[in-house]
C-alpha cells in the first residue's frame, strides 16, 4: 500500500491537494453569503449553467473552461436582473435544469458525449497541469482577499437588505459580487469536484458551521475550516480506496453536518 508520504510528494497528488485547498479556502466563504441570502442552491444551478457553456465550447472548437466562464458570467447578469424583480424559485428550476440539457445536448452534437464530459461534471483533480493549479490559487486568493475586504457591508447585505439600504449601501451591487464570487468558484471548482458538485462546497459547509457558530464571521471561518478538511481528507480517502476525488471530498462535507449536530447537542459553540 502506498504510504502517506509517498502519496504527498507524488507530482500530481501535491498539485491536487494544492488546487482543491485553494477552492475549498474561497467556496465556504461564498456559500456563507449564499445561505444568507437563502440562495444555497444557487451554486449548483450555475454549475448547470456552467455546462452549457462547455458543451458549447465543444460544439466551437473552444478551451471548455472559456466556455464555462463565459456562460457563467452571462447567467450571472440574467440571475442578478432575475432577482432583483423577485423571480419565483420554479423560473430559476427551469433555467438551471434548461442548462445541463443544453450542455449534455451541444455536447452530443459536437461529438464528445461520454468520456469527454465525465471530467468536467464530476471533477478531474488528479489530471490538474501546474498552471491550472496556480491559476486556481490565484484566481481563489484574489477572492478571498475581496471577500474579507468588503466583508462588513457584504455580510450586512445578505443578513438584512434593507437595513443595508437604509444605510446607503450598494445593495444591487454587493449582490451581484456575491454571484460573481459564486461563478468564480464554479468555473474553479470545474476540474475540482466537477460541475455538478461544486454547489455542495459552497452549501454542506456553511449548514454544518451554522450549528456550531452564533456570529456570520464566525460561521464563515468555521465552513472555512470545515472545507479544508472535507478537501484533504477525500482526497487522502479517494488515493486509498480508489474512489472519485470528488465524490469524496463532497462525501466528507457532507460527513460535517451530522458531526457538528453531535457537537451542538453536546453543548459545543463557537463564536
Amino acid at each position: 500500500m502506498v504510504g502517506l508520504a509517498d502519496l504527498i510528494i507524488s507530482p500530481f497528488m501535491l498539485r491536487a491537494f494544492v488546487a482543491t485547498a485553494a477552492v475549498a479556502a474561497l467556496a465556504p466563504l461564498v456559500g456563507t453569503f449564499l445561505v444568507a441570502r437563502r440562495l444555497a442552491l444557487l451554486g449548483d444551478g450555475l454549475g448547470h449553467l456552467a455546462f452549457a457553456g462547455v458543451g458549447l465550447a465543444f460544439l466551437l472548437g473552444l478551451p471548455a473552461g472559456a466556455g464555462a466562464a463565459a456562460l457563467a458570467l452571462v447567467s450571472v447578469l440574467v440571475l442578478q436582473y432575475l432577482l432583483r424583480r423577485g423571480v419565483a424559485d420554479t423560473a430559476l428550476a427551469i433555467i438551471f435544469y434548461t442548462g445541463i440539457a443544453a450542455g449534455l445536448t451541444l455536447a452530443a452534437l459536437a461529438g464528445r458525449f461520454g468520456g469527454a464530459i465525465y471530467g468536467y461534471l464530476f471533477g478531474s483533480v488528479l489530471t490538474l497541469s501546474t498552471g491550472e493549479t496556480l491559476l486556481a490559487v490565484a484566481a481563489a486568493s484574489v477572492g478571498v482577499t475581496l471577500l474579507a475586504l468588503f466583508f462588513r457591508p457584504l455580510a450586512l447585505a445578505s443578513l438584512d437588505e434593507e437595513a443595508a439600504r437604509a444605510q446607503g449601501l450598494p445593495t444591487g451591487s454587493l449582490q451581484l459580487v456575491v454571484l460573481l464570487a459564486a461563478a468564480a468558484v464554479v468555473v474553479l471548482g470545474m476540474r475540482i469536484v466537477g460541475l455538478l458538485l461544486v454547489g455542495a462546497l459552497m452549501a454542506l459547509p456553511v449548514a454544518a458551521a451554522t450549528q456550531l457558530a452564533s456570529g456570520f464571521r464566525a460561521t464563515g471561518l468555521l465552513a472555512l475550516v470545515g472545507g479544508e478538511a472535507a478537501g484533504i481528507l477525500g482526497l487522502i480517502a479517494s488515493a486509498f480506496l480508489n474512489l472519485p476525488p470528488g465524490g469524496a471530498v463532497v462525501l466528507f462535507a457532507a460527513l460535517l453536518w451530522p458531526l457538528a449536530h453531535l457537537l451542538a447537542r453536546a453543548g459545543v459553540s463557537l463564536g
